[in-house]
């Protein structure tokens, strides 16, 4: 994916033959038995955020964003996720890393570190952010995250597609972690054509299994 990626940002591939690489690689790793086993284990400590496919997986949810909102303005472009320059594009926690404030703490505080973890770092939590913003916002609270602080950083209400679907939340915790996840599974088994399973699969996939 990485090469891929790589590709598709120098303009030697189009969105649609990655695509289709993408498709033929699911293709062939959905003929073993143990391919989604395989995927869960893989993700580790870090979850999806240690995932090398999510810059691109991110980009493309997006796009479909996009799509729906019937405007051609592109929010996102895939060159600053591909280029190391100083305004590019990062995936941010939403629920931080270090998630000191008392907000935080109420929405998490019932959890154990481990799950604390799996839930900072599941599919459902990460979100496409410009470097400065990220650093900006990063451990701030959930409503200054959607907000903004003064007049020189903006919040997710002014940014990208994803950034404006998840400020449509009114509290950030769990609950919104895991249907943001289960929405964003739901995007890769339509879009890339691949076959995850019920609900409970999707819960094993996000590393939320302990969640009700």
């Amino acid at each position: 994916l990485i090469e891929l990626s790589s590709d598709l940002g120098t303009n030697k591939l189009s969105t649609d033959k990655v695509m289709k690489a993408i498709k033929e690689m699911s293709d062939g790793l959905s003929r073993e038995s143990d391919y989604l086993r395989g995927m869960i284990s893989e993700f580790g400590a870090e979850g999806f955020y240690g995932w090398e496919g999510i810059y691109y997986f991110l980009y493309e949810y997006n796009l479909e964003l996009q799509s729906k909102s019937k405007t051609e303005r592109s929010k996102i472009f895939w060159a600053e996720f591909n280029e190391p320059k100083k305004d590019n594009i990062t995936v941010e926690h939403i629920f931080p890393r270090q998630a000191r404030h008392p907000t935080w703490a109420s929405n998490f505080g019932g959890f154990t570190q481990k799950q604390r973890t799996s839930l900072r770092n599941s599919l459902g939590n990460l979100l496409p952010l410009s470097r400065a913003k990220n650093a900006s916002l990063s451990n701030k609270p959930f409503d200054l995250k959607k907000t903004g602080i003064g007049d020189s950083v903006v919040g997710y209400m002014y940014g990208s597609y994803a950034e404006n679907e998840v400020c449509k939340e009114e509290i950030w915790g769990p609950d919104q972690i895991l249907a943001r996840g289960m929405k964003l599974l739901a995007f890769m088994e339509r879009r890339w054509e691949i076959k995850i399973g019920d609900q409970e699969m999707y819960k094993r996939m996000l590393g939320l299994s302990f969640l009700d």
